[in-house]
């Protein structure tokens, strides 16, 4: 089966290059395989010309032609005429898709979060067994599930609204992520829940660590995707990750270490008179 291959094109002149347009190419959500280069009219002798192997010009003499390509790799493309100068030059970027962070926040974002969400039920549910009766330690747990609830209904949300946006991208024919992410089975929201990931508290100090973990981990991949959307320029992403989800796990973060070390400094000599003293005061 043919791959899907993402490309993002960089255009610009013969001193410098700015980003201008994503496109995606997916023979089975789209009958376009090619990307089109458009340069000047003004000289009828322009020609198209290449240096990097695994691109191949549909038509060279054209100043408007389509360039299809055989792996992922940066290509580069002169408009030059008769006598040789540079007219304009572009740039493209054939990449695999699990390269795009918009993807990857589906791919791994999102199932991370569902999962953390069975995670914090599970501990909810163990404080409020009778071994382990702390009301308010398990409400506490069960309220986190409300709010990796509504965390990821963020995420999704700009996720199926990112295809909308990049339509307004120069060119005509911007990346379709809801048929990448919606309509093609095994991809995207479609991947598989890891429910075995639970790891059992030892106490309630360890269970609040645990917790915290689960944070530091879902800020570390946001981290990651800040990055990738600043190589992709994709200032857009770049501001809603760092703006609207960082600072809020970060925050819980700060909650959740904050209440791992009270309940460490009071349960220090009895722990299970500690964890009482420590859930009859927790709100």
């Amino acid at each position: 089966m043919k791959q899907v291959i993402w490309i993002l094109l960089l255009s610009g002149f013969a001193k410098g290059q700015s980003f201008n347009q994503l496109v995606m190419v997916s023979p089975a959500c789209s009958t376009n395989d090619e990307v089109t280069l458009k340069g000047s009219t003004v000289t009828n002798g322009a020609h198209w010309v290449t240096e990097d192997a695994g691109a191949r010009i549909s038509n060279a003499i054209s100043p408007t032609t389509n360039v299809s390509f055989t792996r992922y790799d940066d290509f580069h493309f002169k408009l030059v005429n008769r006598r040789n100068e540079v007219l304009q030059q572009q740039t493209v970027r054939a990449v695999h898709q699990s390269q795009l962070p918009i993807v990857n926040m589906a791919t791994k974002l999102v199932p991370r979060l569902l999962t953390h969400q069975y995670q914090y039920l599970a501990l909810g549910h163990l404080y409020f067994r009778s071994i382990s009766y702390l009301p308010n330690v398990g409400r506490f747990f069960r309220s986190k599930v409300d709010k990796t609830s509504a965390l990821m209904d963020k995420v999704v949300n700009y996720i199926r609204a990112k295809h909308v946006t990049t339509a307004a991208l120069d060119g005509s024919n911007p990346p379709n992520y809801s048929c990448f992410l919606f309509d093609k089975p095994n991809y995207g929201l479609q991947s598989p829940l890891n429910t075995e990931e639970r790891e059992l508290p030892r106490n309630l100090k360890h269970a609040f660590a645990i917790a915290f973990k689960y944070e530091r981990g879902v800020v570390g991949l946001l981290t990651e995707l800040v990055h990738a959307a600043e190589q992709f320029e994709d200032y857009e992403l770049v501001e809603f990750l760092s703006t609207e989800l960082i600072p809020e796990l970060t925050k819980s973060m700060k909650i959740l270490s904050d209440h791992k070390k009270s309940v460490g400094r009071i349960s220090k000599n009895n722990e299970g008179l500690g964890e009482f003293i420590f859930d009859r005061e927790f709100n």
